[in-house]
């Protein structure tokens, strides 16, 4: 048998003891079960060797796996027509299996789901053919196998197999030789489950039903009357005409009678018992008790009553019915509580008693706990977590299956466990409550490979670009599939290297090459090798180069590894030196040997022609290792055959590290299937599930899918460990990835922390964002106990602490959330006196009115101002009555809500002298353009000197006032105001086009007056904090006059007066229409109206006028004012009136000048309505038949027919 061994071809693991002495010549234990789901014939030798290589099948013969010769004496019969019809070119090779009584040569394939096995062949004469099955040691042998006397076709079957069974199904020479054409495995079909129903569907005794029958009731209790005579006779019906029943009849009138029922399945069993009684005469007997519609149990031997109401009955207040034999009267009557037993007593006419004992329960509901106690794999405990129903487990590869066993937590549940068929399958357990709740739990396992120090090769890495650390190979196509092919070569240094291309002295996709080794750029493989050698072959399969014109010759000891997942097939181009054939030279052994997860492979030997010699392999991770045996082995190169199963790879996005706040959404990561739709691809979580994160399909192109990891974490705080698993389309795992997702909770403060406020006045409030799953899941804890009329409470994200404070003291907290962060802070509540003529000064940040001049300076004055932080919205009014006037800060935000609703005066109207001009934009008050103002400009300018602020500061129209000193970052920050009706007190330069440059002039000191806003004056004082400290003394003598102003009754002064009083050019006056605000001028004969100043005078001084057309000297062109009028605005930079001006030159009479072809003109008809405007030849258009007026654009009119 040794000698066998050492064969090429022969494939030598451990022995397979007790299936005859053949069975030692093959290793079984890694088999990979082929499963028949229809009728598989095999025919050649290509279609033996492809079970061969996938690891179902192995064989040994006489040529070394080989086969030979031809069908010569093959003769087909009819009961063959299966096999030769199936192809039109019948097999043209046979296999010789070969015995020599000691030798035994067999193939041989590990099968399920077969009922039987036919072999195709002949023998020849006194030559016989054997089938086998062998199941767990145990042959099962063909007993119509060939013997035969002449060469000739025959077939031999096996039949009788258990299609739910894993056969090793040996084909054999049981004398010398025999050929084999052809396998033929026909599929049988599952077995029907077998009912397990054991119940009966009635149950009799002298032809009469039992009182109270259900299926689910096994014992039952019958008192016949005393009148009777002899043995009852019991009958019973099986709910399922397939089950069977025994009857045991009762050995008198009083004995108990049984029924044994047996379900189809031969196991199932249930027993019913009757136990009979006979009652005595005149003696009263209970037959019948029912309460709340539940018909009672009566046991006429003990004299008790039992009944289980429904779920949720109640026990008190019950009234029950009775009815039986010989029964005269009974107590108790009426409604009883049945929360503990009752007695009822029972009489007879002749005063015989009875007396039955009740008792009542209420059924408890059932339970839904489908959760199991434990869970062992392969003999060892996995531990359980509460809610996770899905575990990985680690195992060998190679090793068996592990058996999966469990117990249930409840007793009353069921457990169903369906185990693994292979190590890429799943076992699962199905947990089945006492409520019918189902839960399954999913046992995954993780085959361990050997372990490695390189890394994991990956698909796509190959013919990725290298600026994105691929190989930028492209892939080869053969056989409709796709591979990677790396062939030998040398660098340009002469170095050992691997390269995509197949040419010589390219650098490859290697790194540190030697003259004898090399290893993987990013570290998949490595290796050593004797030397670098020439070499010619020809280009086969997908080795489309042939050759790089290169081959690395290893000798004894030399090997490469690699390392990869994703491939189905691993293949060498490869020639060997030379084999001992004899078993009596190992050193003449010469040849590649090639080890996958540690096993050695069938040897493929070929010392005369480069070869290529494939290795099928699962999709999963494996470790390959090349070995060259004692002398030269020559290697041209490798390849990968990419598999077609879905592949999940990772594309962009944090898988690790990424940390996401509950209720928040997840930065998303991105993955890439391909293949995709040949299976599917999930999100399987490793413990407890994130809630709201889900992988959802997105774009899809032509070889695979996009899936994005995203969503909310609405999730508890904790850990999440997840797997992105790809599936074939048979529901085995073809590969996955982990990754990790941690989700925190967090508040965080959007108010102050640290906050005044005043008893029986509302608090401005501590407000706080929390990223947590509830507000339940805010803790709110006062140090000193909570202040009296103040609480918390949150609601979509926000947790605000608001009140209003009854009792005076310094109250600090802490606020935290459920697995996350505190935030420490205090209110400090003082009892409020507002003292004398208290002013409400509003601000935003906190020691705002520390840096503020004018709140300094007022406080100087002995101004009584009390800072309060502005709110979002108006105070309840009672506290504004408290006060004088309000100062709003230029620190307070310009939307603020509460110093807008100020502002206007319509709900709450007090005097205000607001530093804020920013609040004025359009989305907001909507009272103009507010500007940051110049960086130079100090000083602001009178333009209403009658006004009571400019008059008790003694300034005349047009002087400066110094404000401040300097500026500060910001100064004097005016806004081009709109809101009409309201005045400009004095302006103050805006910042200019270049940055540090001064702009036009725009409103400073802005007035809106009392009477469009409640009664209560309003001033604004835009001056930035920044520069408020730099206030000169006659910018403290402008606050104090705009303070006196606000809070005394001196009226304001009235609108200016916006009037063109004349308007004149080169001393022609115009004609002013008022009542139009329009202004007409004529100029003599020949003026040039392209560039006229005009000389206007206003009603009021303290206005001013406005013209877009006018240049920086004033000087404006008219030329075209009749068709497009020149506007004319009188403004004191906030109130406008526009004035239209047109004017014209009178024009000489001549026919020749009043009209020239291609100018413009208005044209009007005999009513004076105009009818067109155009540069038309007047005299070619086509108009209706009329008289018409033509006004040129120089003034002149022509009168046209």
């Amino acid at each position: 048998m040794r000698n066998i061994f050492k064969k090429a071809f022969f494939i030598v693991f451990t022995l397979w003891a007790g299936i005859f002495n053949v069975w030692a010549g093959i290793s079984l234990d890694k088999f990979v079960p082929l499963n028949v789901k229809s009728d598989l014939l095999i025919i050649g030798q290509d279609a033996f060797k492809t079970y061969q290589q996938a690891n179902n099948c192995a064989y040994q013969n006489k040529k070394d796996g080989a086969f030979s010769g031809t069908n010569k004496s093959f003769k087909m019969t009819p009961e063959d027509a299966e096999v030769k019809n199936t192809s039109s070119n019948v097999p043209q090779q046979e296999l010789k299996v070969v015995s020599d009584f000691t030798k035994g040569r067999q193939v041989v394939f590990l099968v399920s789901g077969i009922s039987s096995a036919t072999a195709y062949g002949y023998a020849d004469k006194g030559k016989e053919f054997l089938i086998v099955a062998s199941e767990n040691g145990t042959d099962i042998v063909a007993q119509n196998s060939f013997a035969v006397t002449i060469k000739g076709a025959n077939k031999c079957t096996l039949s009788g197999l258990d299609p739910a069974k894993t056969y090793y199904i040996s084909f054999r020479a049981k004398i010398e030789s025999v050929y084999l054409y052809a396998v033929k495995f026909s599929a049988g079909s599952t077995p029907v489950q077998k009912s397990t129903d054991a119940t009966l569907k009635e149950l009799k005794y002298d032809g009469t039903s039992v009182a109270g029958f259900n299926a689910g009731k096994l014992d039952y209790s019958v008192m016949l009357p005393a009148t009777y005579s002899g043995v009852p006779q019991v009958t019973a019906t099986a709910n399922d005409s397939k089950a069977t029943t025994s009857i045991t009849q009762a050995a008198s009138t009083t004995g108990k009678a049984s029924v044994l029922v047996t379900a189809e399945d031969g196991t199932t069993t249930k027993t019913y018992t009757i136990q009979f009684s006979q009652a005595v005469a005149d003696e009263p007997v209970i037959t019948s008790f029912t309460v709340a519609g539940v018909p009672a149990t009566i046991d006429q031997a003990n004299k008790t009553i039992t009944a289980t109401l429904p779920i949720g009955s109640s026990l008190q207040g019950l009234t029950p019915t009775l009815s039986g034999n010989n029964i005269d009267s009974y107590t108790p009557q009426g409604a009883q509580d049945f929360s503990k037993p009752v007695q009822y007593t029972v009489k007879s006419k002749s005063g015989k008693t009875a007396i039955y004992t009740v008792t009542l329960q209420v059924e408890q509901p059932k339970s839904s706990d489908a959760t199991l106690k434990s869970l062992t794999v392969g003999g060892k405990a996995v531990t359980l977590q509460a809610g996770v129903y899905n575990y990985t487990v680690d195992a060998e590869s190679g090793s068996a299956v592990p058996q999966v066993s469990a117990t249930q937590n409840d007793s009353k549940a069921t457990i169903k466990i369906t185990q693994a068929g292979s190590l890429t399958d799943k076992a699962t357990v199905v947990v089945t409550a006492e409520d019918g709740t189902q839960q399954t739990y999913t046992i995954t396992f993780n085959i361990k490979v050997p372990s490695s120090d390189l890394s994991i090769h990956t698909p796509g890495i190959y013919e990725a670009e290298k600026i994105a650390g691929g190989y930028g190979g492209t892939l080869t196509a053969f056989g409709g599939r796709e591979y990677e092919v790396y062939y030998a070569a040398r660098n340009a240094s002469d170095s050992a290297t691997f390269n995509t291309t197949g040419t010589d002295r390219t650098n490859g996709m290697t790194t540190n090459e030697t003259k004898i080794s090399c290893e993987a750029i990013d570290g998949w493989f490595k290796g050593t090798i004797a030397s670098i050698s020439s070499a010619s072959a020809s280009a086969q399969d997908e080795f489309t180069k042939g050759t790089s014109g290169r081959e690395h010759r290893m000798e004894n000891g030399h090997t490469y590894t690699f390392h990869f997942s994703g491939y189905d097939q691993f293949s060498i181009y490869a020639k060997d030196k030379k084999q001992d054939q004899k078993g009596t030279k190992p050193g003449d052994n010469q040849y590649f040997e090639v080890y996958i997860d540690g096993i050695l492979q069938p040897l493929q030997f070929n010392k005369d022609n480069y070869t290529i010699r494939r290795y099928s392999i699962s999709t999963g991770e494996h470790v390959v290792t090349v070995k060259a045996i004692n002398g030269q082995c020559k290697l041209l190169g490798f390849s990968l055959r990419v598999t077609d199963e879905p592949r999940v790879s990772w594309i962009k996005g944090n898988d690790s590290t990424q940390n996401v706040l509950q209720t928040r959404a997840m930065a998303p990561v991105t993955y890439y299937t391909k293949y995709n739709s040949k299976g599917k691809t999930v999100l399987e979580w490793e413990g407890a599930e994130a809630t709201g994160i889900t992988l959802t399909q997105g774009n899809s192109d032509e070889i695979g899918d996009t899936l994005t990891l995203s969503g909310t974490a609405n999730c508890p705080v904790g850990i999440y460990k997840y797997k992105v698993v790809a599936y074939n389309g048979s529901n085995q795992i073809t590969n996955s990835l982990t990754g990790k997702i941690t989700v925190s909770s967090k508040i965080e403060a959007t108010s102050d922390t640290i906050q005044d406020g005043f008893t029986n006045e509302a608090i401005d409030g501590f407000t706080f964002r929390y990223y947590a799953l509830s507000e339940k899941d805010i803790t709110l804890v006062w140090t000193n106990g909570t202040p009296a009329g103040i609480t918390g409470s949150g609601s979509n994200g926000t947790y605000t602490i608001s009140g209003t404070p009854t009792t005076a003291g310094v109250y600090p907290f802490t606020i935290s959330v459920l697995g996350g962060n505190s935030i420490h802070g205090k209110l400090t509540v003082t009892t409020f006196d507002p003292g004398n003529n208290p002013v409400l000064y509003l601000y935003k940040n906190s020691g705002a009115y520390e840096k503020d001049g004018v709140y300094l300076y007022l406080k100087s004055k002995g101004k009584n101002l009390v800072p309060r932080k502005a709110q979002s919205k108006l105070r309840e009014k009672a506290q504004y009555d408290k006060y004088t006037w309000v100062l709003i800060s230029e620190d307070v935000d310009a939307n603020n809500g509460e110093i807008m609703a100020l502002a206007r005066g319509t709900e709450i109207s007090m005097p205000v002298l607001n530093m804020k001009s920013f609040s004025y934009s359009e989305s907001r008050l909507d009272w103009g353009d507010p500007d940051n103002g110049s960086l130079n400009n100090k000083s602001v300018r009178v333009v209403q000197p009658t006004h009571p602020i400019i008059k008790a500061i003694g300034k005349k129209q047009g002087d400066a006032v110094q404000v401040i000193d300097s500026v500060v970052g910001k100064g004097l920050m005016p806004a081009a105001v709109d809101y009409q009706g309201t005045l400009c007190l004095a302006t103050a330069a805006t910042r200019g086009e270049e940055y540090t440059a001064d702009g036009v002039e725009e409103t400073f000191l802005h007035e809106v007056p009392a009477a469009m806003r409640g009664g209560k004056k309003y001033i604004c004082f835009p001056l930035s904090l920044q520069s408020s400290q730099r206030l000169t003394a006659e910018g403290k003598k402008l606050i104090d006059a705009c303070v006196d102003y606000l809070l005394n009754s001196t009226a304001t002064i009235s609108l200016p007066k916006l009037e063109i009083q004349s308007f004149s050019i080169d001393g022609n006056a115009a004609t002013i229409y008022r009542d139009k605000d329009s202004i007409c001028l004529v100029m003599p004969e020949g003026t040039d109206l392209t560039a006229l100043t005009p000389t206007i005078a206003l009603s009021d001084p303290t206005t001013h006028t406005l013209c877009k057309y006018a240049d920086e000297n004033g000087s404006v062109d008219f030329s075209n004012s009749n068709l497009v009028p020149v506007v004319y605005t009188v403004s004191d930079y906030i109130n406008v009136r526009h004035y239209v001006v047109t004017v014209t030159a009178i024009q000489p009479m001549g026919i020749e000048n009043v009209y020239q072809a291609g100018e413009w003109v208005n044209i009007y008809d005999i009513q004076g309505r105009k009818v067109a405007t155009t540069n038309e030849d007047i005299y070619t258009m086509d108009l209706p038949r009329g008289m018409y007026l033509v006004q040129t654009a120089r003034g002149t009119v022509k009168l046209m027919r």
